[in-house]
């Protein structure tokens, strides 16, 4: 591996000045925007609009379904127009409903909202703010039909996953739809992805690199009444619910709100610690300045990381003191969110490569 030039350590307090808030722009925006259906762009339609979209973006940004009755909260949707820092008003096409009917188009409002603003709200009322690096979650998902299970996947265009997508969307949450493809289809059939096979379902996993699996499976009961039995695979774990009734759509949002909440549980418990604690963390393969930055970029831009120091440059490797909440363990689920470190094999500390 190369060294890194004279030049790079002169540079270095420079970067660190510029490199705050530079990291997961697109992904910010995603967490701190909302649209919601409107029926006129009157004043009256639109501070309604605000409050809905407003309450989709804390749910977001706090991982948190419910939020709590905390008079800041309360104060602040009464409120909603001082928190948005832009907006504007589109039509969307929606699919025809029934056979005999041609598509429509529904107005709409987007809304950004401030994340500074939105943050500080949160955290005056004791709310934990769920950063930007989230898990990647891949969806199975299949119908019981007359024929057989149907698989549904990212070339689809259906009600199904314009519900899943959308439901995603609400709660922050990255999803991913197969390809189902030649090599999805070599690796996992509708009858083992039906019959739960987990080695299959996880083997044909792994080419999308995702951090976490969600599976469900729809049925027909003899009641007329749909069951979906869903199972989350999230980091060296699993959860197993299941859920009953009488429509398919509503009880596909409420499976993606679950696992959005289990994840969130996942990683808030650790970054809701208040003990903050430093810990040495060294990265290798840094062969550029635009590595470093990134780099460095990256590590702030983690929620459970509070504070990044610099504490020496060797060759292509950098030694780092972090202050983290959560301890080791929430260092390690949120640096493999995304894996851009791979963890150094047999290294008693923290040592990680940067991935090319």
């Amino acid at each position: 591996m190369c060294c890194l030039r004279p030049a790079f350590l002169g540079l270095v307090a420079m970067l660190l000045w510029l490199i705050p808030g530079a990291v997961a722009l697109a992904s910010q925006e995603a967490l701190y925007a909302a649209r919601v259906p409107v029926a006129s762009q009157d004043q009256g339609e639109r501070q309604h609009a605000f409050r809905r979209a407003f309450e989709q973006v804390l749910t977001k940004v706090s991982g948190q379904r419910t939020l709590p009755s905390h008079p800041v909260i309360t104060e602040a949707l009464s409120r909603p127009e001082g928190y948005v820092a832009q907006f504007r008003y589109y039509s969307e096409l929606e699919p025809a409903t029934g056979s005999d009917e041609s598509p429509s188009r529904a107005l709409q409002l987007w809304a950004q909202f401030d994340a500074a603003a939105v943050d500080a709200l949160l955290r005056d009322a004791h709310v934990a703010v769920w950063g930007q690096a989230r898990p990647s979650v891949l969806l199975w998902f299949a119908v019981e039909e007359a024929t057989g299970p149907v698989v549904l996947g990212a070339d689809g265009s259906n009600r199904l996953t314009t519900v899943l997508e959308d439901t995603a969307d609400r709660r922050g949450l990255p999803l991913i739809l197969p390809l189902l493809d030649l090599e999805d289809r070599a690796q996992l059939s509708e009858g083992n992805l039906w019959g739960g096979f987990e080695e299959d379902i996880l083997a044909a996993s792994r080419r999308y690199q995702s951090e976490a699996v969600l599976v469900g499976r729809a049925y027909r009961l003899l009641s007329n009444q749909w069951e979906i039995r869903w199972k989350l695979y999230l980091t060296e774990s699993s959860r197993d619910w299941s859920s009953r009734g009488d429509a398919l759509e509503p009880l596909l949002e409420e499976g993606i709100h679950q696992a959005a909440g289990y994840i969130a549980e996942r990683f808030l418990a650790a970054n809701s610690s208040t003990a903050a604690a430093g810990m040495a963390l060294v990265v290798g393969g840094i062969k550029s300045l635009r590595d470093y930055a990134n780099l460095v970029g990256y590590l702030q831009a983690l929620e459970a990381v509070k504070a990044v120091q610099v504490e020496k440059l060797q060759g292509d490797r950098v030694w780092f003191l972090l202050t983290v909440r959560g301890g080791t363990s929430a260092l390690r689920d949120a640096l493999a969110l995304n894996r851009k470190l791979v963890p150094v094999a047999a290294a008693e500390a923290l040592e990680f490569e940067l991935r090319p």
